[in-house]
């Protein structure tokens, strides 16, 4: 559920830019899709004894980078402005990935 909530927010928000405002919904596709660790709430529960038990309430974050297919429009590549910095950092780890994959 939340990750197709989220998908829903990217592709609206392509629907939402001058370039993406003329695009075919049937030309769109999911380049990259990811969950990142987010901030963890730390709380306290009794324990035995009188000890105090840590509890972590971890969160997380969800990011889903949607493009337009190769050919059909100008740039070939709207979701590119709604790149973050964790999204390219996450292409570039990807490719290394997939060079070491081919040298071993």
């Amino acid at each position: 559920m939340p990750v197709e909530k989220t998908l829903r927010s990217a592709v609206a928000n392509v629907f939402n830019t001058k370039e993406g405002a003329n695009l075919d919904p049937s030309d769109l596709y999911v380049k990259a899709a990811y969950v990142d660790e987010g901030p963890t709430l730390k709380r306290f529960r009794p324990g035995p004894m009188g000890r105090g038990m840590a509890i972590r309430k971890r969160m997380c974050h969800i990011t889903v980078i949607v493009c337009e297919k190769a050919g059909k429009g100008k740039a070939g590549k709207v979701g590119k402005a709604e790149k973050t910095e964790k999204a390219e950092k996450a292409e570039k780890s990807t490719k290394n990935v997939e060079k070491a994959a081919k040298k071993a």
